[in-house]
């Protein structure tokens, strides 16, 4: 065998290595993901989904929020996106985009949040009540008001989209 057939059998063979072993890693996911947690958290209330907000308790009526959420559920991991927009006089200007990671356990939802653009400040975090037959969620919203230099804790209401 020739120097250049043994590079060549040694590169094919490395691929089809790393094919197999990503094959692996693909299917342990799919299985820890699709069936493990499924079996072991079927009892957990599925909240993935689209949520916006409906309510925020405010001091100022001419100060408003809008917010989409986008949360994916993991068992009893959660993440999520926040599209936030503040609605000042009804002029919406774009506020930012936040991410969101944490648990839901026995119908709580317990989440800290950041700035999607890491270079601005914006962390906080809110821990919600799942109401109802499942369509709402209610508790309290703490977050840095970067305005003010304060931190500021608020009434916090979702509903499913």
């Amino acid at each position: 065998m020739s120097t250049w057939q043994a590079i060549t059998m040694s590169v094919i063979s490395s691929f089809i290595v790393l094919f197999i072993i990503g094959v692996i890693k693909w299917q342990w996911e799919w299985w820890i993901i699709n069936v493990w947690l499924k079996i072991s958290c079927r009892h957990i209330v599925d909240i993935s989904g689209k949520w916006k907000l409906t309510t925020i308790s405010s001091n100022n009526e001419d100060y408003k929020w809008n917010e989409e959420i986008i949360l994916k559920q993991y068992g009893w991991k959660v993440k999520g996106d926040i599209a936030h927009k503040n609605i000042v006089n009804n002029s919406s200007t774009l506020q930012g985009d936040f991410k969101f990671e944490g648990i839901f356990r026995e119908g709580i939802l317990s989440c800290y949040f950041w700035n999607s653009d890491r270079s601005k400040k914006g962390i906080g975090s809110f821990v919600l009540n799942l109401e109802g037959d499942g369509n709402k969620f209610a508790g309290q919203h703490c977050y840095y008001d970067t305005e003010i230099s304060k931190i500021k804790c608020i009434r916090y209401e979702w509903e499913r989209c």
